[in-house]
């Protein structure tokens, strides 16, 4: 006895959302300025958007382990670090590889953006504890920053992170649109490519390392997975429409649907303030296939009825009639099952 009336209930709910499909291509104009309005609502919260690549942001800010860990590092100043591994065939140990270590210290010592250089350096300018050591004894931290063949150094660079925080960075924020992932990743690419000129002509190897050069390195991994992804996704969808979908109103309204989807998605991520971490960069291009996938249905069913011999406006109607159900459904389980990683504790998820 349930099952008719299910049928009877379902059938309803699609009659009516085919009425409301009528209704609205009725009038095409107000349509139109409806997702116009939509579109540039969209378009000026841009601005909003965060952008980060900071792999804190894949925990949730209220996880008991997550608030120690950051407990831990504010009690013992165990900040983010920035290593920089210096590699070469000669001996570090040596006067003139000092000299020229010396030099690109204090190079390092006038950018801006960095508080402090530490590390084997500390032992050429002397600043290194000595206290309580017998003379003939190494110093205990000496091996933890130079190899035993003396090929190798270490040093730590403390960056002036707390220039993020304060007003001045709040300005930088709301006039540029700067994240602190835009930002480390301007330092640290200033940093790489200054160290990698200074030391190219005495063949010296330049490495960086530590959570700050993670966080550096992923974000070059994820814009390079991009640049070709998403492209080569999308062109290859466009040029399988052009060889199968050879209407060329067909293949506008595609490319407006998926243009129009798109800015709609990224305006409401902006305007709810959401941040688009890495593991979410690849949610437009997600949404794009999606409703290109949809639409080819309606073209493929509206084709067929066109050579069976119906007029366009009544194939088309036909057609939306066949696949509202199918299409509506999907789309239903498409939204459960995103949905359901809601339950993540992940924010970025």
């Amino acid at each position: 006895m349930l099952a008719p009336a299910l049928l009877a209930k379902r059938r309803n709910g699609l009659v009516s959302q085919a009425r409301l499909i009528w209704k609205i291509q009725q009038r095409p104009i107000a349509m139109f300025i409806v997702i116009a309005l939509l579109v540039v609502m969209s378009v000026m919260g841009f601005h909003r958007l965060k952008l980060d690549f900071d792999f804190s942001d894949y925990f949730s800010p209220s996880e008991p382990r997550f608030m120690a860990l950051q407990s831990m590092s504010e009690k013992f100043e165990r900040h983010d670090q920035l290593w920089m591994l210096l590699e070469t065939s000669a001996d570090w140990r040596e006067d003139e590889s000092q000299q020229l270590l010396i030099d690109f210290i204090e190079r390092l010592e006038a950018n801006s953006d960095i508080k402090s250089v530490q590390g084997y350096n500390q032992f050429l300018q002397g600043t290194a504890q000595v206290e309580k050591l017998l003379s003939y004894k190494t110093h205990p931290r000496l091996s933890s920053v130079l190899s035993d063949d003396g090929q190798a150094v270490l040093l730590r660079l403390q960056l002036q992170q707390q220039t993020l925080s304060n007003s001045h960075s709040a300005n930088l924020l709301s006039q540029n649109a700067l994240s602190q992932s835009q930002w480390l990743d301007g330092v640290l690419q200033t940093i790489d490519s200054d160290s990698q000129r200074f030391w190219q002509p005495t063949a010296v190897n330049v490495y960086l390392n530590g959570t700050h050069a993670l966080n550096w390195q992923y974000a070059k991994v994820l814009r390079h997975d991009l640049s070709w992804f998403a492209p080569g996704l999308l062109g290859s969808i466009f040029f399988m429409a052009l060889l199968f979908i050879r209407q060329k109103m067909w293949i506008m309204a595609l490319c407006f649907n998926s243009a129009v989807t798109l800015t709609l998605t990224l305006g409401l991520a902006a305007w709810c303030q959401l941040t688009l971490a890495a593991i979410s960069a690849f949610v437009p291009v997600i949404v794009v296939t999606l409703g290109l996938a949809y639409a080819s249905h309606l073209y493929f069913a509206w084709q067929a009825e066109v050579r069976a011999g119906n007029s366009q406006d009544n194939a088309l109607k036909t057609t939306v009639k066949a696949n509202l159900a199918p299409l509506f459904y999907s789309s239903i389980t498409t939204i459960f099952g995103f949905s359901l990683l809601t339950l993540s504790p992940s924010p970025p998820i």
